[in-house]
């Protein structure tokens, strides 16, 4: 009877250990993971500040004809200009980039052009000058040689400043007054001139008028062995001849 017992209890134990065998354990419910995000990148705003900035310079630098002062600093703004603008809206960094290192060349343009441009235009001043003084401008045209000589003192106060644009303006208005203030003085000399020739010529008009009238008015003098000698003779030889 034991023997019974004991044989169902290890039959019952081997089918226990059988079907734990043999069921599969569950699988553990896992929880959906999100990837991670790439960290955005803030936008880059449009560089429009210097985009004006380097279309500024390169138009200086055109106005005052500065470009073969330094060729290549010039040829490589002008490039990075291009690239910048083409890049503008649709890679803002790059544009960016570019558009300073365009500013960069152009102001380097600036800096070793404008020294050249303010001697040569100074130069151009002095001679004018000089011209201006040649005629007697400085009495002849005062009002506008005092104008001249005035921009020509303000173009030197700006230069030694460094602000050459306003002191290049300067020194070309300068220019154009002292060329003006010799073309007035000229002009008065010329217009004084020919009040002397028409005076002159009054005077000589008057001169041979008055020599003519003189003439018209002296009686005319008695031929040599005149008339007049003749009948005296002539008188006194008849009132002899009564006599005798």
């Amino acid at each position: 009877m034991i023997r019974n017992y004991l044989f169902v209890l290890v039959a019952v134990g081997a089918g226990l250990l059988a079907s734990c065998a043999t069921t599969p354990k569950p699988t553990p419910a896992t929880t959906p993971t999100t990837p991670p995000q790439a960290a955005t990148q803030p936008a880059v705003p449009a560089p429009s500040a210097e985009l004006s900035r380097a279309k500024e310079l390169k138009a200086q630098i055109a106005k005052y004809n500065l470009s073969n002062d330094a060729p290549d600093a010039y040829k490589q703004g002008d490039a990075d200009l291009s690239a910048g603008q083409a890049a503008y809206g649709s890679d803002n960094a790059t544009a960016k980039t570019k558009l300073d290192s365009a500013i960069a060349s152009f102001e380097k343009v600036l800096s070793t052009g404008f020294p050249i441009a303010l001697k040569s235009e100074g130069a151009k001043v002095d001679a004018a000058q000089k011209a201006a003084l040649a005629v007697k401008a400085d009495r002849a045209a005062k009002s506008t040689y005092d104008d001249a000589t005035s921009l020509a003192a303000q173009a030197q106060q700006k230069q030694a400043s460094g602000v050459n644009t306003v002191a290049y303006d300067l020194l070309d208005q300068a220019l154009a007054k002292f060329q003006q203030a010799e073309q007035e003085a000229a002009a008065a000399r010329a217009s004084a001139q020919q009040s002397i020739n028409q005076a002159d010529t009054a005077l000589n008009q008057s001169k041979t008028t008055i020599e003519g009238m003189q003439q018209g008015l002296t009686p005319n003098a008695a031929p040599p062995g005149g008339g007049t000698g003749n009948a005296t003779s002539g008188t006194t030889s008849a009132a002899s001849g009564g006599g005798q």
